[in-house]
């Protein structure tokens, strides 16, 4: 369709298609420009991987596995002294409720 006088002979359908392939090809530049940052990175990490040894594997095992255990006993004692917190507020809360119920006597 044609909209204007003859000067300026402006076409929008062709105005809009050409927007449409315009904005693709832009989108498809930034899809293609992700993916290869992807694949560069795979292949960064494999590399990085295949520079390790098999001692230096292990070493870095046995430090994940020392990190997991001691965090796993933090854990394990903070839960314990949470309860023992819990123990000593509900034994608060008893001695306040009787403290209350001997004042109003």
């Amino acid at each position: 369709m044609r909209v204007g006088g003859p000067y300026t002979s402006f076409d929008t359908t062709s105005f809009g298609l050409g927007a449409a392939v315009g904005s693709l090809t832009i989108a498809g530049a930034l899809v293609d420009g992700i993916m290869r940052y992807r694949i560069a990175q795979r292949a960064y990490a494999e590399r990085a991987w295949a520079r390790w040894h098999r001692r230096q594997l292990v070493d870095a095992l046995d430090l994940s596995e020392a990190l997991r255990a001691r965090d796993h006993e933090r854990a394990e004692t903070a839960t314990a002294e949470a309860e023992g917190l819990r123990r000593a507020h509900a034994r608060l809360q008893r001695d306040l409720a009787i403290a209350r119920a001997e004042s109003r006597r």
